[in-house]
């Protein structure tokens, strides 16, 4: 059976989350993915999309600490 590549940003978030052991709820990402598209609208690729999602999680997150 191949392993598959996740098609959509929601799935590429949850895939590089799941590298740094971080846990998305879908509220989070919801939040998240809702200001990415104010800031930088939707016109960039899907992977940095998500990327710059759980980045801004992890941002976030560090500063709460």
């Amino acid at each position: 059976m191949e392993k598959k590549e996740p098609t959509t940003i929601k799935g590429h978030a949850m895939k590089y989350a799941r590298s740094f052991n971080l846990q998305l709820s879908e509220e989070q990402y919801q939040r998240y993915y809702r200001s990415h598209l104010r800031k930088f609208g939707g016109w960039r690729n899907k992977f940095l999309t998500a990327v710059d999602i759980v980045d801004s999680i992890r941002r976030d997150q560090a500063k709460q600490r």
